[in-house]
């Protein structure tokens, strides 16, 4: 299949095909539609994640914000690799430190 005609995204866990002009930073998570559609953490766009915590910003509270995302997600078992990528969302979300408030 030729793919020219369609965008491309390099994230930190490969490359991301997107329709020609939508590439964007933020993007509604798609949930799976059953348990054969489930998506790892590395083939979900940050722009999905980025949507979750910002739906979701009590999480960045939290003792564990990463392990409170991939919950969100429906993940179970979080391994160094998909914390990674969760906590590489979540900067790319948060607000400066100055915008935080008290802690």
């Amino acid at each position: 299949m030729h793919l020219g005609h369609l965008d491309r995204a390099q994230e930190s866990s490969g490359e991301f095909i997107w329709q020609k002009g939508t590439v964007c930073d933020i993007l509604a998570y798609r949930p799976p539609d059953g348990e054969a559609a489930r998506r790892s953490i590395a083939d979900i766009p940050l722009a999905e994640l980025g949507a979750v915590v910002l739906d979701n910003m009590n999480l960045l509270h939290r003792p564990d914000p990463a392990r409170e995302l991939a919950g969100l997600i429906g993940v179970e078992r979080l391994v160094a690799v998909s914390r990674a990528r969760l906590e590489e969302a979540i900067a790319r979300v948060r607000p400066p430190a100055a915008d935080r408030g008290p802690g």
